[in-house]
C-alpha cells in the first residue's frame, strides 16, 4: 500500500500544478480580453452640433434682453471680446447675428463683427449689446379693409453697451425709427403699426464703436 501511495504522490502533484496553471491562464487572458474589450468601447468625444449650442444660447435671450446694471460711462467705451447682441420690442428679444442655427455673416459685417467675435455661451460674454425698443408718438393713420382706420406710431429705442464681466453700462444711445415696411398690410383684426426698428443705425453705432 506504501509503495502504491508513494508512487501515486507525484502525479497527483503533477496534475494539481496542471490545473492550476491552467486556470491562472485562462483567467489571465479573460482580464486580457475585458481589458482590450473597455478600452475599444470607450466612445470618443465629439463637439456638440452648432444648431444645439445655438439653440441653448437663444434660450438665454429674454434674461440678456432684461439684464441691468450700474451706469459706468466710458468716454473711451468699446465693443471688445466675445459680444452678444439682443433687440427687443414690447416684451419680445431676438438673438442677433444668428440666422436660425448658423451664423448670419452679412449681418455680423453690419455690426463690424465676424463669427469668431460671437460669444456663442453667456459665459463667455465680454461685451452684451441690448436695444430696447417701444412704441412713440402717434404720426398718422392706416385705412383697413373695412373701412376702418387705426393708428401708426414711430418706434422709440436705447442702445445699452455693458461691461458684462463688471458689469456696467459703459455707452449709451438712443434712436428714433418713423419708417414702416413698403409693403405693409393691415387686417380688420389690426389695432395699430409700429414703426419697423432702426437696426441699420444700431449696426453703425456698434461698428464705430468695435473699430474704436
Amino acid at each position: 500500500m506504501s509503495g502504491k501511495n508513494s508512487s501515486r504522490v507525484p502525479v497527483l502533484l503533477l496534475l494539481a500544478l496542471a490545473v492550476a496553471f491552467g486556470c491562472k491562464f485562462a483567467d489571465t487572458k479573460s482580464t486580457g480580453s475585458k481589458t482590450a474589450g473597455g478600452s475599444g468601447s470607450t466612445p470618443t468625444p465629439t463637439a456638440t452640433p452648432l444648431s444645439m449650442v445655438v439653440l441653448d444660447f437663444d434660450s438665454k435671450k429674454e434674461e440678456l434682453g432684461k439684464f441691468t446694471a450700474p451706469d459706468r460711462p466710458d468716454p473711451a467705451a468699446r465693443v471688445r471680446g466675445k459680444v452678444a447682441i439682443v433687440e427687443g420690442e414690447e416684451g419680445s428679444y431676438t438673438l442677433e447675428g444668428f440666422d436660425y442655427y448658423d451664423y448670419d455673416e452679412e449681418e455680423l459685417r453690419a455690426y463690424g463683427l465676424t463669427k469668431e467675435d460671437l460669444a456663442l455661451r453667456v459665459e463667455e460674454i465680454d461685451t452684451l449689446v441690448q436695444t430696447n425698443c417701444g412704441k412713440g408718438r402717434k404720426l398718422s393713420s392706416y385705412k383697413t379693409p373695412d373701412g376702418g382706420s387705426i393708428p401708426a406710431y414711430a418706434l422709440e429705442c436705447e442702445t445699452l453697451v455693458f461691461d458684462y464681466k463688471a458689469p456696467a453700462v459703459i455707452a449709451r444711445k438712443k434712436f428714433h425709427s418713423e419708417d414702416f415696411v413698403d409693403s405693409l398690410k393691415v387686417s380688420s383684426a389690426t389695432t395699430d403699426v409700429t414703426a419697423i426698428r432702426p437696426t441699420e443705425q444700431v449696426q453703425k453705432y456698434i461698428k464705430g464703436l468695435r473699430s474704436r
